[in-house]
């Protein structure tokens, strides 16, 4: 599937296995994360908004990823201490 969309300024027409929601709603991330670094940045290279961009972009994700892995560390330990709880209360049958 192609899919027509616009990131800051450019039209785009992005072949994509996605479903055509999804592909305009991280064309809309990216355009809004452009715009939000054109605005507070001296950069007037649209390559360099870009990459700027990518990283902010690429920064939440690795943080996101962080907070979810200590997340699953939080209830594995939590899990395994209820566990440890039930084992204490309950007799073996």
């Amino acid at each position: 599937m192609v899919v027509q969309v616009e990131i800051f300024g450019q039209t785009y027409s992005l072949r994509a296995d996605a479903d055509e929601a999804h592909v305009r709603k991280v064309a809309d991330l990216v355009d809004l994360k452009m715009r939000e670094v054109a605005n507070g940045s001296h950069s007037v290279s649209t390559l360099q908004i870009a990459v700027l961009a990518a990283m902010d972009l690429a920064s939440d994700m690795l943080q996101q990823r962080n907070g979810d892995e200590h997340l699953r560390e939080q209830v594995e330990r939590r899990s395994g201490a209820m566990l440890a709880r039930i084992e204490e209360l309950v007799p073996e049958v």
